[in-house]
């Protein structure tokens, strides 16, 4: 888009139309401030509906909890973690790796529950977030 066409959206230009420039607002407001994702308890606890499961041979455990932000907004969490029987070597049972998922734009920390399939049997724990503005973590927008 040239200059010339640029400053034609501007208001106080005779081509300035108010309702193209919401409309343009709007898809914006779209791209920056997703609406966000929701989701209820049922759905949270859907894929793992008790604190211990089994996936596979490997059994694990989930847990709910929160964090502040900086901003003081709670964030919602959940971590699911293999548990190690005491009978195993020492260093496995000390020894811990955890993959922090991060859900995309318009998404909750439930896009990343998935994972727990693939990296519990693994020995390898997965904690989800949502992000603030998103699913039940506080805030009035996303903030990626």
């Amino acid at each position: 888009m040239d200059r010339e066409r640029t400053e034609d959206l501007l208001p106080g230009s005779d081509a300035y139309d108010p309702h193209w420039s919401a409309s343009i607002f709007a898809i914006w407001n779209l791209i920056i401030r997703p609406p966000r994702h929701r989701y209820s308890r049922v759905e949270l606890l859907q894929g793992f509906p008790s604190e211990r499961f089994k996936v596979g041979e490997q059994i694990g455990s989930r847990r709910h909890f929160h964090i502040m932000n900086e901003r003081g907004l709670p964030l919602a969490c959940t971590v699911f973690e293999p548990i190690i029987p005491s009978t195993a070597c020492a260093s496995l049972a000390q020894e811990k790796a955890c993959v922090v998922h991060c859900h995309g734009n318009g998404a909750s920390r439930l896009s990343g529950f998935q994972l727990a399939h693939v990296l519990l049997p693994l020995g390898i724990s997965v904690c989800c977030f949502d992000f603030s503005g998103s699913g039940m973590s506080g805030g009035d927008y996303v903030s990626l």
